[in-house]
């Protein structure tokens, strides 16, 4: 059996949604100094949880790899395209040149979350002994609700997840076990007693 760790990344800043606050980076040493060292250091793409694992990495010394598959806000950025104007305006200041159509960028949807944790499950199992993974909390109620057996895939299944995440913990780690035989259980790890 192995066992993976799963990090929920600390508290993130008001004022900026995508960095940790001091309190956030806090939190994140003390996490750092209750783990054991990770033999493999994933991240989602998103800043805070990158910032974390680089928390973490400082400490043991891993170097922490982005994951797509742990992502919860996922989205192609569209590059910027140039200013583009008809031929009869080249050559006219930049304030009376049509600006391009705005291109919204796509929207990260349910399924993406539960294609993420699917894709998880599958690679998981291959990820060695004592991997750890800075995750957002989303995701990781996801993850338990599908390692508790529970579906995501319909409409009707969406809405039980998110009336049983409002009511679920949100503990800042979690234990995920891998036997042999494809059984697996998350356990949450409780810092609050270890010094």
């Amino acid at each position: 059996m192995k066992t993976l760790y799963l990090i929920r990344h600390a508290e993130k800043d008001i004022a900026d949604n995508q960095q940790l606050s001091e309190q956030g980076r806090k939190q994140a040493i003390e996490t750092t100094e209750k783990l054991v060292r990770p033999a493999k250091l994933y991240a989602a793409e998103q800043a805070s949880a990158l910032q974390m694992a680089q928390i973490i990495c400082d400490k043991w010394h891993v170097r922490p790899e982005p994951l797509a598959c742990l992502n919860q806000l996922a989205y192609e950025p569209t590059p910027e395209e140039p200013l583009l104007a008809p031929p009869m305006m080249m050559g006219m200041p930049a304030a009376f040149q049509i600006p391009p159509e705005p291109k919204e960028k796509p929207l990260f949807t349910f399924e993406n979350l539960n294609s993420g944790v699917d894709t998880f499950l599958k690679i998981a199992p291959k990820f060695p002994h004592r991997t750890t993974c800075v995750v957002h909390e989303k995701w990781l109620h996801l993850l338990l609700w599908r390692v508790l057996g529970f579906r995501a895939d319909t409409p009707q299944e969406e809405v039980a997840f998110h009336k049983w995440q409002a009511i679920t913990p949100s503990p800042e780690a979690w234990y995920l076990h891998i036997g042999d035989s494809w059984e697996t259980w998350l356990q949450i790890i409780d810092f609050s007693n270890q010094k």
